[in-house]
């Protein structure tokens, strides 16, 4: 059985089976104790773990991968061996683990242009436990329980264990673009074009694995795309270049797409917007999809009412304008746009797959720089919601133009949002570029989205929301101040809900990229420099959404 997406050929086959000369490389897991797993190579191959195991290398270590030249003993040329874990922490090994461990035979393979892979699977791994404890009620949130944390149940899957080792394969093959003048000629994004999975025999529903590598290969590509815009220096995307990206997307997958200029903005009332674009010669837009699935549905346990509200900041490049950075890592802030690289690639892939739900998608694009033009510390803002603002620091501006896109979401008929911006510095302190902090309204809400992070291997936490942090944002001259009093305190809590005062009653998460949109080096299925991050947790709830959160999309 195989099936074709856009850029990859899938195919399974029984665990057992030799793969033949038509693949590049045999990749193969090692877990738990080496004679446990190696027994099942072929006896010409196994002198080679031996003598590794000779050497003191654990092949099993989680994160290790190995490529050895088969001289003929095998049919293919290469076999790729990489670590599911030792077993030594008695953890099983999760579908986690699995989309590790293949990110680093993806790179691998990807550095020696290995582009046929086959792949075994013995096992179905259990589903990622979300941390050292799961989803909990978010604390002051509305329908919160008491909090409490509670251990994630055990369960294994085939198809997200597949899902999970395609997905891996792409993102650690993922090549960025490069802008030397001598560029190497790669093979697309994703090198990789042909992928066998070797799964063991108590695998009985083949369907169910087809979707999962169609799934794999949209999150993946999705994923890149955002990888892609997030990476494009700022000289080649401002925000009119962001604005026809979109457009673009839209005419390619048939969305509705509006783009408001800085005189329809103003004109709006979208003062937010503007003031924040104000010091830059290159004025802001107003970005706005709507994507109608709902009336595809086929039954009423599919359908959905009410339309998803995906906001994503756009700020192309972030000085921090008249309060400005320091010049250390301000090359960085060509990703301050990682939140609309997230909502557009989200609309990439919603485009590709056609759900039976309605979103609306709304980006605010604009270029934080120092200006005569430019928007000032003491500044009062009336935003489009009729809120007014007192800027208390012109490098906490994403907020302020989210304020105007959350408002313009719900007007657009909107009815739960999910909010993603690289909104605080915070973020990356408190949790070090490992997990996204999340910050929601809504109880339900959040212990669902929590889930989707949980499958689609992401690392995510909840925020307190307590009403306390409410005073931290207060002005004495306006309805609300962009920075919390005290300044160094709780940061992403504050920002997040500065935002959140303009969700006011709909349903509302927050996902603070801040820490996680970039990566000064690479770890696990994340590759130096833009990430991509929140998409696949994003596109995961969109797709629990469409089979009636249900479970899991496949089984």
């Amino acid at each position: 059985m195989s099936v074709v997406t856009e850029s990859v050929e899938w195919s399974f086959a029984r665990e057992g089976e030799l793969p033949g000369e038509e693949w590049d490389a045999w990749v193969v897991p090692a877990f738990g104790d080496s004679d446990e797993w190696a027994a099942s190579l072929p006896e010409e191959i196994r002198s080679s773990v031996a003598e590794a195991r000779s050497r003191g290398v654990r092949l099993e270590a989680k994160g290790r991968v190995e490529c050895w030249p088969t001289h003929g003993r095998l049919p293919v040329p290469y076999l790729i061996v990489c670590g599911f874990g030792d077993g030594r922490d008695g953890r099983r090994t999760t579908t986690r683990d699995v989309r590790t461990a293949l990110a680093e035979a993806g790179r691998l393979a990807a550095d020696r242009k290995l582009a046929a892979l086959a792949v075994s699977l013995p096992y179905a791994a259990t589903v990622d436990d979300g941390g050292a404890f799961g989803a909990f009620a978010a604390f002051g949130a509305k329908g919160a329980r008491e909090p409490f944390f509670a251990p994630r149940r055990v369960e294994e899957s085939w198809p997200l264990t597949v899902r999970a080792a395609a997905e891996g394969l792409l993102l650690g093959a993922y090549r960025p673009p490069s802008y030397r003048s001598q560029a190497d000629d790669e093979a697309g994004r994703f090198p990789i074009r042909r992928v066998r999975f070797f799964v063991g025999d108590n695998q009985t529903d083949p369907p169910s694995l087809e979707r999962a590598a169609e799934a794999a290969e949209r999150t993946a590509d999705a994923t890149a795309f955002a990888r892609d815009l997030t990476n494009t220096p700022a000289d080649r995307l401002g925000p009119s270049e962001l604005a026809q990206q979109a457009a673009e997307l839209a005419a390619e997958y048939g969305f509705e797409c509006e783009v408001l200029d800085e005189r329809e903005m103003r004109a709006r009332g979208m003062n937010g917007v503007c003031a924040v674009g104000a010091g830059s010669v290159r004025p802001p837009r107003l970005i706005a999809l709507k994507y109608r699935g709902a009336s595809r549905a086929m039954s009423d346990d599919v359908h959905v009412s009410e339309a998803i509200g995906l906001v994503g900041k756009g700020v192309v490049f972030d000085t921090g304008g008249l309060c400005i950075k320091s010049c250390e890592g301000m090359e960085e802030m060509i990703g301050d746009m990682g939140g609309a690289a997230a909502v557009l690639a989200v609309c990439r892939a919603i485009g590709r797959w056609k759900p039976p739900i309605d979103v609306v998608a709304v980006v605010p694009a604009v270029e934080n720089m120092p200006s005569g033009t430019a928007f000032r510390p003491g500044d009062v803002i009336r935003t489009y919601s009729g809120k007014t603002v007192e800027v208390a620091n012109t490098d906490a501006e994403g907020r302020i133009i989210l304020a105007d896109a959350v408002a313009y979401a719900r007007e657009l008929g909107a009815g739960r949002l999910i909010e993603v911006s690289t909104l605080t510095g915070s973020a990356l302190a408190t949790f070090g570029g490992v997990a996204t902090p999340v910050t929601s309204n809504d109880a339900a809400f959040l212990e669902h989205f929590l889930e989707s992070a949980r499958l689609s291997g992401e690392r995510m936490w909840p925020m307190p929301v307590f009403d306390e942090y409410l005073d931290w944002v207060k002005s004495d001259v306006a309805d609300v101040r962009n920075l919390g009093n005290p300044s160094k305190w709780a940061g992403a809590i504050t920002a997040a809900l500065f935002v959140g005062m303009f969700a006011e009653s709909t349903p509302w998460i927050h996902l603070d990229i801040g820490g996680t949109f970039w990566l000064r080096k690479r770890c696990g299925t994340e590759p130096e420099r833009a990430t991509g991050a929140a998409v696949r947790t994003i596109l995961y709830y969109l797709e629990r959404i469409a089979e009636g959160l249900g479970g899991n999309t496949f089984e």
